[in-house]
């Protein structure tokens, strides 16, 4: 049996692909908010903002929290926004049990919607792509090419979670801006150049990782035999481009100094000198790459230290690795410089792989399903390569005009299809919300220091919430017991992982009321961070309920000295001064503290507060404090009604016309 493709119309094929992705990932448009849309998409006040945030958008960070402020990303946000604007009276999304009792449509499924239709215009793209770099080829070869790439289960992670959005949108424009060079080289139309370098700056102002268009093009180019004017053209404006687009982006940007802390457990690598662990580490990770597609079975939301070792020329698959590495990349550039497509392959393949497997840039989380995304193409041009001459054809137009399928070509690509398929449709909904992801991987991820907070920490929540809502429910130990085992999985694995030490000391603070093992959890935290307020405000809390008055105030100390802006830690101060009968102990401190701090608002506030409560005969002072603080920071309108309020009563007309004006 022989598939005849004269019969379809490239139209009837482009609408088929598109049918397809639909098929096989329209499972995943009923998924919500799953790993990391907390950053760029559930909760995000740029996003909130909808269209009107849009300038604001392109002159912020990506992600940006009173720790971390990092990358530039802000095309992938400014489409959240506009879905935002106007699917706003969606609900953002559904718990499991919500649908069940009725399954809405929420904001989190038209996102989803949004990146398998991107998806699938990228699967149209990269066919007609491939069609111009493999002239020489029957229609077979691209089109078989693209359908594998289109249904490889690695990319459910790029598919399924509405933050690797970036990730297509790349590729997409990527895509998009090869495909005009090739127009521009050989029709000689300058439109076709401007139409490519506005898709690479598109594309760089989504990710970083656009920066792949710098090699492919010059590749592309060469492979295609694009005369060498408009080759060198192509190549100088790409350059120009690049660097004036890098300007840009600083220039938008200006002020907001890049800042992102990486923690052990994301890569052991950046916290050590070089080394030639850096060498057989990335070699492990092409193993794993290799490994991962041809066989995607057990993928991960996330896999890190130590799920991934780093590995020691001691490891068996460092030398395999070398040997498909080096062998294949010689080859490969024999094979590409014959302008052969397995060399086109090849070189795609390996060289994307060498920006993720951390030899030249080291990557947290050591190695991700996302990251084979672009690699995945070179990837399927060798398997396609491989199937055909195992089975001794040959698809070049030259030699075969026809565009019959032989069948077992066709079979073969098939049951690979359909493996894909299967595979991909039954990982779609393993990313419906972040519990349902965290729980399904966990078991292949056992070594994986930050699977086991993640899951904990969702945990947590959760069980804070039942717990205040009802302190009594049996089946609360349970859900602590769980808690504790996740988390000391994490500091099992990476005893350095303060965030886990300090959320575990909290979790036998807050639910089972254990202070010494808290106090030992914390303790331990701070050893890793010596400016961790979370872990002192613990400290400070667990000493006050053991009755240690100046354990307590040492940390309550620690933290105003730290962050004097923690408003939390102004609540149990009071608490514990109120407990002690101390009020005016812990005003003399905290005005010892007020002179040491650059930023004492807060401080002369909480003074300020303690006079009052004193009663009668301290309003007074009270209202002078409450000056000073406003005096910091005149832009706090509630402290101004507050000073205004209170100089009222005091019969303060002096300072009461005086803010007056401030208040309006």
């Amino acid at each position: 049996m022989k598939l005849n493709l004269s019969t379809f119309t490239i139209r009837k094929i482009y609408i088929l692909f598109t049918i397809l992705v639909f098929v096989i990932y329209g499972n995943s448009i009923n998924n919500e908010y799953a790993l990391d849309d907390n950053i760029v998409v559930d909760g995000n006040k740029l996003v909130e903002g909808g269209i009107a945030a849009l300038p604001e958008i392109f002159t912020s960070r990506y992600s940006t929290d009173d720790k971390q402020s990092y990358d530039y990303r802000p095309v992938v946000i400014a489409s959240f926004a506009i879905e935002k604007q106007f699917f706003n009276k969606l609900p953002p999304f559904q718990t499991k049990e919500q649908k069940k009792k009725k399954d809405k449509l929420t904001q989190a499924n038209i996102s989803h919607f949004v990146n398998v239709l991107l998806y699938a215009l990228t699967g149209v793209i990269l066919l007609i792509v491939l069609q111009k770099i493999l002239y020489e080829q029957s229609i077979i070869v691209p089109l078989a090419i693209t359908l594998l790439f289109m249904l490889h289960p690695l990319h459910t992670e790029v598919v399924s979670s509405i933050k690797n959005r970036d990730e297509i949108i790349v590729f997409f424009m990527v895509l998009l801006s090869i495909n005009n060079f090739i127009k521009y080289t050989q029709q000689a139309e300058i439109r076709y150049l401007v139409y490519a370098l506005l898709c690479m700056i598109i594309a760089l102002f989504t990710k970083n990782t656009a920066m792949i268009i710098a090699p492919l093009v010059p590749m592309t180019l060469y492979f295609i035999k694009a005369q060498k004017k408009y080759f060198t053209i192509s190549i100088i404006s790409i350059l120009v481009f690049f660097v004036a687009i890098k300007i840009t982006q600083k220039m938008l940007v200006d002020g907001e100094n890049q800042l992102r802390l990486f923690k052990y457990f994301e890569h052991p690598l950046m916290h050590e000198p070089w080394s030639m662990k850096r060498i057989s580490s990335s070699l492990y990770c092409n193993w794993f790459y290799f490994k991962s597609l041809i066989f995607p079975k057990d993928m991960a939301f996330y896999y890190g230290y130590n799920q991934i070792p780093i590995a020691t020329w001691s490891f068996w698959q460092v030398w395999v690795s070398l040997f498909i590495t080096l062998g294949g990349g010689f080859y490969g550039l024999y094979s590409f410089l014959k302008r052969e497509y397995l060399g086109l392959g090849i070189l795609i393949c390996l060289g994307v792989m060498m920006g993720v497997n951390n030899s030249l840039i080291l990557l947290p989380g050591i190695v991700a399903d996302r990251f084979t995304y672009m690699l995945s193409l070179g990837f399927c041009i060798v398997l396609v390569w491989g199937i055909s001459k195992i089975l001794k054809l040959d698809f070049s137009e030259i030699k075969n005009h026809n565009h019959k399928i032989p069948t077992k070509f066709l079979w073969t690509i098939l049951v690979i299809g359909l493996f894909y398929s299967g595979r991909t449709i039954a990982r779609n909904p393993d990313w419906h919300d972040y519990l349902t992801l965290y729980e399904h991987d966990i078991d292949y991820v056992s070594e994986s220091a930050k699977a086991h907070a993640l899951i904990a920490n969702t945990y947590y929540t959760q069980v804070a919430r039942e717990f205040k809502k009802n302190p009594g429910n049996p089946s609360l130990g349970k859900d602590v017991q769980k808690l504790i085992y996740h988390y000391k999985e994490a500091v099992r694995i990476d005893t350095t992982y303060y965030t886990s030490l300090n959320n575990l000391g909290s979790v036998y603070l807050n639910f089972k009321r254990d202070y010494s093992s808290a106090i030992k959890y914390c303790e331990k935290a701070l050893i890793y961070n010596s400016n961790y307020v979370e872990a002192y405000f613990n400290l400070a809390f667990s000493y006050n309920a053991i009755g240690n008055y100046d354990a307590s105030i040492t940390n309550i100390k620690k933290i105003i000295e730290i962050k004097p802006d923690y408003l939390n830690v102004y609540d149990l101060l009071n608490s514990v001064l109120t407990k002690n009968n101390k009020t005016i102990e812990g005003i003399e401190l905290l005005n010892d503290l007020a002179e040491e701090s650059v930023r004492p608002k807060f401080i002369y506030v909480n003074i300020g507060n303690l006079y009052s409560s004193l009663g009668d005969g301290y309003y007074d002072v009270a209202l002078d404090y409450f000056v000073k603080a406003y005096q910091e920071d005149n832009s706090d309108i509630q402290l101004c009604n507050h000073i205004l309020v209170l100089s009222n009563r005091l019969g303060k007309q002096n300072i009461y016309q005086e803010y007056l004006k401030y208040c309006k």
